[in-house]
């Protein structure tokens, strides 16, 4: 499978989605985060990153990514990370690219888990 990345911003939502597909590389991580940032721009987000169809990363992957988050983390409340079958090594490397970057993160198999987690979120 191709690399793709397919990011957006929900404004009513107050959610940026990251959606990562394929074996992810250095230079179009790169760009990704890059587009990514000026999506962003000032708003705080709760960021949602679908890596159910990503199969692997370079090192190069992850670094642009911890880069890309690490200045604006006061801006990313929490990392939200949907995929039923997420590979390990893609897993942990999200996971250290949320530890880098200072932005708590959690896992959801489906979009439908993580709706309901965040609507009892709200009410508490």
């Amino acid at each position: 499978m191709d690399e793709k990345w397919t990011l957006r911003i929900d404004d009513a939502r107050r959610r940026a989605f990251i959606i990562a597909e394929g074996f992810a590389t250095e230079e179009k991580s790169e760009q990704a985060a890059e587009e990514f940032l000026r999506l962003l721009g000032g708003k705080s987000v709760d960021l949602v990153v679908d890596l159910g169809k990503m199969t692997g990363y370079t090192s190069g992957a992850r670094r642009a990514w911890q880069e890309c988050f690490y200045p604006v983390r006061k801006q990313l409340k929490r990392m939200l990370v949907v995929g039923a079958s997420i590979p390990a090594m893609v897993r942990m490397g999200a996971t250290v690219v949320a530890a880098v970057s200072g932005v708590p993160i959690s896992f959801y198999k489906t979009m439908a888990e993580l709706d309901l987690a965040v609507a009892r979120d709200r009410t508490g």
